[in-house]
């Protein structure tokens, strides 16, 4: 890993790591966290909120599937919601990330399969950065 050889040649003082690796960690469980918060508002006036928590819930057993790290996280019905990931985050972070990013790339292939593909991106990004423009359909000139 990238980190024991900085600590090996020396650039970093145990310590120094040890505050920036915390720091790094809980920078990655906020965004995890508020990535779920933005996906469960924008998500709950479509699904419900007892939508939102199903597909999380299958999203994480589907994940926890491929990347054990998170089996013991679980997924709540108000935020944070999924909770169990900051101790994964600050003893496994690599592992952490991969599994936070297949998380959410099963979401939204999930919510795809559901209400296709153009919806879901409408769904999940806010409308400064829509693939089309709003008005346009997925596929044609503007």
């Amino acid at each position: 890993m990238i980190v024991e050889r900085f600590v090996e040649r020396g650039l970093v003082q145990d310590a120094e790591l040890d505050e920036r690796v915390a720091e790094v960690a809980l920078r990655g469980r906020d965004a995890l966290e508020g990535a779920c918060a933005r996906l469960h508002q924008r998500l709950d006036p479509w699904i419900g909120a007892d939508g939102c928590t199903r597909l999380f819930h299958r999203a994480l057993l589907i994940t926890a599937e491929s990347h054990p790290a998170i089996a013991n996280a679980s997924v709540r019905s108000e935020a944070p919601y999924i909770v169990g990931l900051a101790t994964l985050v600050s003893t496994q972070l690599e592992q952490a990330h991969a599994a936070a990013e297949a998380l959410l790339a099963f979401i939204f292939l999930h919510l795809g399969r559901m209400v296709g593909d153009e919806v879901a991106v409408r769904l999940l990004l806010p409308e400064d950065r829509q693939i089309w423009p709003v008005g346009s359909r997925a596929g044609e000139d503007t």
